[in-house]
C-alpha cells in the first residue's frame, strides 16, 4: 500500500519530470529539425510533412531525455523539500532515508519501464517511417521541383 507521503512525493515528481522531459525534449527536437528544414525550401515539402517527419525522430530524443530529466527532477523536487523544511520534518517525524526515497524508486522505476517501451518498440517503428518518408522524398525529388508554378 502507498502511503500518502509516497503519493505526494511522487505526485510531485511525476509533474516536474513531465515538464522537464517534455522542455527538454522540445528544445532538442527544435535544433534537430532545423537539419530538416532543407526540405521544405528546397524541395516543396509541406509543413505537414515536415512536422510529421521530424516528429518521427522524438521517441529517439526521448530515449536520451528521460534519463537526465528524472535526475532533474529528482534534484529539483528534494532541494525544495529541504527548503521548505519538509524533509527536516518528515525526519523528525520518523520517516527513514529509505522511506523518504521510495518516491524516487516508484518513479525512477516507472521512466525505466516507459524508456525500456520507447528503446524496444517506439524507436524501431518510428525508425522504419522515417526512413520510408526519407527515401519516399529523396525518390520524388524531380517530381517535386517539376511542379507547376513553383519557382
Amino acid at each position: 500500500m502507498i502511503s500518502q507521503l509516497t503519493r505526494y512525493i511522487s505526485t510531485q515528481l511525476a509533474t516536474a519530470l513531465l515538464i522537464i522531459a517534455l522542455s527538454l525534449t522540445a528544445i532538442v527536437w527544435l535544433t534537430q529539425a532545423l537539419r530538416f528544414i532543407d526540405f521544405i525550401v528546397n524541395r516543396g515539402v509541406s509543413a505537414f510533412t515536415f512536422v510529421k517527419m521530424t516528429g518521427l525522430m522524438i521517441p529517439s530524443l526521448l530515449f536520451v531525455v528521460l534519463p537526465l530529466a528524472v535526475f532533474i527532477s529528482v534534484l529539483f523536487v528534494y532541494h525544495r523539500l529541504s527548503q521548505d523544511s519538509e524533509l527536516v520534518v518528515l525526519r523528525a517525524a520518523g520517516q527513514s532515508r529509505r522511506q523518504l526515497a521510495r518516491p524516487v524508486w516508484l518513479v525512477a522505476g516507472i521512466a525505466m519501464l516507459f524508456s525500456y517501451f520507447v528503446s524496444f518498440y517506439l524507436m524501431p517503428v518510428t525508425y522504419h517511417k522515417f526512413k520510408e518518408m526519407q527515401s519516399f522524398l529523396r525518390d520524388n525529388y524531380a517530381s517535386l521541383l517539376l511542379q507547376e508554378e513553383v519557382y
